[in-house]
């Protein structure tokens, strides 16, 4: 049984169980029920990993048994025909980031996007949403850090306030930082 705190809906987590000796994710995978309930059926004999993808649920991803990393991950050994049960794992919400935009008459909010990247850590990510046709955005499932939020006009011709250079904001664990608001 998959269990999480407020704030991560379940449904959208998927647990994946790949081979140990290929790494590679993708041997078997299915959704958690709404209730954190799974089950992963026809493995053959053999040695796995367990690992829990979050989707956009919320959650940050997590590798059995309490494991931020596949490579780090429990191996779990499944022989012919058994059923194994007792994989049981807690989710961790991940921060979030909120806002609304704003745009002039004429133009679509749902035309934007909504650009988060790391700037505390080499080689970093980024994190893209598309804006709500009510100007909404909300990127969830984020690790404690630094961050450069960027407003993208895409192809509308509206520019971001801050430029290129977006804004740059910092979240802590869990945290949902809300009222992220511009006007382009």
């Amino acid at each position: 049984k998959i269990t999480a705190p407020v704030g991560v809906d379940l449904s959208l987590v998927q647990v994946e169980v790949s081979s140990a000796s290929n790494g590679r994710f993708g041997s078997r995978s299915v959704f958690v029920g709404p209730d954190g309930t799974y089950k992963v059926q026809g493995l053959p004999e053999g040695s796995y990993r367990i690992g829990l993808l979050p989707g956009d649920s919320g959650a940050l991803p997590l590798w059995y048994p309490n494991a931020t990393s596949a490579t780090a991950a429990a191996v779990v050994s499944v022989g012919a025909g058994q059923d194994l049960s007792g994989i049981n794992a807690t989710l961790v919400k991940g921060a979030s980031v909120s806002g609304k935009i704003t745009v002039p008459a004429g133009y679509s909010p749902d035309e934007l996007r909504v650009s988060l990247t790391r700037t505390d850590i080499p080689r970093a990510y980024a994190s893209h949403v598309y804006v709500e046709p009510d100007g909404s955005y909300n990127i969830l499932g984020l690790y404690t850090g630094d961050y450069r939020l960027e407003f993208l006009g895409n192809a509308s011709g509206l520019l971001d306030p801050n430029g290129r250079a977006g804004q740059a904001i910092s979240v802590a664990a869990g945290q949902d930082l809300s009222g992220m608001n511009t006007t382009m």
